[in-house]
């Protein structure tokens, strides 16, 4: 155990970082492995999307590995992959629109191309056959493709770093939509069923200074939500989709760099990372992801390219949820000459990541030269090879115990009877889930041989909310 009166002289908060990170504490979003026999063939820039009314997956298309363009069918559901052969379909194309129209039970695919021949076309998928819908009336590279449920419309926006090209389909016609004030250089776009917006990563600055800005279209108004969100490169062509594992929008960019191997989430007000860029069999660029509820909810993903000649036809599915923090009381204090220390976080404290928790520590010694002591540890079942807790009596501290394994402890100030202890959080997405248990120590003199006190302990779950 490290000796009660030292100081640290660095700051606690890095030393807790590097410690979690050392001892392995793993994200609280996972890939998972999901590729099995038989699968589509592998491609990149294919749509795909989840019918929630049938907890299925539908692929179309997408560019093969011999760098031609593909026009099959494949449905994903409970026994996996299986290839379809509609009497109609699309010709064959890459970097298709697609969504699922929740109004009328179908999946609308827009656009798409061939070569350099970008399509205006419109389908619909029934469940059973593809059927040709009326076309907007301009080519769109790159469509985001989403169904607005509130207002039964489908939407379909171009996400070429140009000009605004934005329509909506009422079901037999498009019109231009939310034109005015729109942001010009849109590369990304996503709608937040949730909070009823349409999201668009947008670019902005001058070459060599740009940096993406959010913005946000509640069906009336355009507003710029956030600006300077790293490079240009950072989000472009990334794909945004509703959360299936909670609130806000994940957002996965399509590039092969250690930022397109993270995932990232926005929930109106700020980006959190919750999975950080590593090689989980994963690493690609061009993937298709759609939501999904089946076979557990989370974010599916399927084939992409590792380099400009590899193309994959694996299929994963990331799972899991942003983890609530929390902070809960174990064991128990022994007297002072004020009572027992009782160790507390204040009341709307949590420790999230990137902020500070806020902690009291209540009847202590009046006298301001009984200093307390944080003691952090990681763990509250052993110290060493010593099981945890261990009665301190006979060091002279009868009822006493030691919580922790106090791997680190940390001098406060006695303010007279009490202390204020603030614990900052290292914004380290690794962190997330990763416990840390505190315990408080102070002196007081002429109570029991030793002279000390133990409060209560704490366990400290960091999370993201």
């Amino acid at each position: 155990m490290v000796l009660l009166g030292s100081v640290l002289r660095v700051s606690v908060a890095l030393l807790v970082a590097f410690c979690l990170v050392r001892d392995g504490f793993s994200q609280i979003r996972t890939w998972t492995d999901l590729s099995d026999v038989p699968s589509p063939s592998a491609r990149s820039d294919a749509a795909m999307v989840a019918i929630p009314s049938r907890d299925q997956v539908l692929l179309f298309g997408g560019l093969g590995a011999d760098s031609v363009e593909l026009g099959d069918t494949w449905l994903r559901d409970a026994a996996g992959w299986r290839r379809l052969d509609p009497v109609n379909a699309p010709s064959r194309r890459r970097g298709q629109g697609i969504c699922y129209d929740a109004t009328n039970d179908r999946v609308i695919l827009v656009g798409g191309w061939v070569g350099n021949a970008v399509w205006r076309a419109t389908w619909q998928w029934d469940g059973n056959d593809w059927s040709q819908l009326p076309s907007p009336p301009v080519a769109l590279y790159r469509p985001t493709v989403f169904h607005d449920a509130l207002r039964h419309t489908v939407h379909a926006v171009e996400t070429d770093d140009r000009t605004w090209s934005g329509w909506s389909f009422d079901g037999s016609a498009w019109h231009s939509w939310a034109a005015a004030g729109a942001p010009s250089r849109v590369v990304s776009g996503g709608f937040d069923p949730r909070r009823d917006r349409f999201v668009a990563l947008a670019i902005e600055g001058s070459a060599g200074a740009e940096s993406v800005a959010i913005h946000e279209f509640d069906g009336t108004t355009w507003q710029r939500v956030l600006g300077g969100v790293g490079r240009s490169n950072l989000f472009g062509a990334a794909t945004l989709l509703p959360d299936p594992a909670g609130d806000g929008l994940l957002i996965q960019p399509l590039d092969r760099s250690s930022v397109g191997r993270s995932v990232i989430h926005w929930d109106g007000v700020r980006l959190r990372t919750v999975l950080v860029g590593s090689d989980q069999g994963y690493s690609r660029s061009r993937q298709s992801v759609c939501a999904v509820r089946v076979p557990r909810p989370g974010m599916l993903l399927f084939g992409g390219r590792r380099s400009s000649s590899a193309w994959l036809d694996e299929t994963w599915l990331l799972e899991g949820a942003d983890q609530a923090s929390a902070v809960d009381r174990f064991g128990i204090g022994c007297a002072g000459s004020r009572g027992t220390p009782d160790l507390h976080a204040i009341e709307g404290s949590l420790p999230i990541l990137g902020q500070s928790l806020e902690l009291r520590i209540r009847a202590l010694p009046v006298s301001r030269l009984s200093p307390p002591f944080g003691l952090i540890g990681f763990s509250r079942d052993r110290v060493g090879g010593t099981p945890l807790p261990i009665d301190l009596a006979p060091i002279g501290m009868p009822g006493c115990s030691l919580l922790v394994s106090a791997e680190l402890d940390t001098a406060l100030d006695n303010l007279g009877g009490y202390a204020r202890w603030s614990f900052p959080i290292p914004f380290d997405p690794t962190l997330i889930g990763a416990e840390v248990y505190l315990q408080a120590f102070a002196l007081d003199p002429g109570i029991h041989a030793l002279g000390a006190t133990m409060s209560n302990g704490l366990v400290v779950r960091l999370g993201t909310s």
